[in-house]
């Protein structure tokens, strides 16, 4: 069944397919040099000793010739304490 979520109304009813690829593309970067920074996950605190919930994100920045960043890797782990 389709619905309209804003009228809240049945438009439709019946089979569908999606048909969903996915290209994978390489980009070469060079970067002037690559952060890495670590936080609390709640509120981005960096003593990670008092992560509320344990959760780290640890993350990879690489910085452009021109100062722009692209985030590299963003990865959330659960802290050994």
């Amino acid at each position: 069944m389709v619905r309209d979520r804003i009228q809240n109304k049945q438009l439709g009813e019946g089979g569908a397919s999606l048909l969903v690829t996915q290209e994978r593309v390489s980009r070469q970067r060079s970067f002037s040099f690559i952060n890495s920074d670590q936080y609390c996950l709640t509120d981005r605190s960096r003593d990670l000793s008092k992560c509320s919930n344990g959760l780290i994100t640890v993350e990879r920045t690489g910085v452009c010739p021109d100062g722009t960043r692209r985030i590299l890797t963003l990865e959330t782990i659960r802290s050994k304490n």
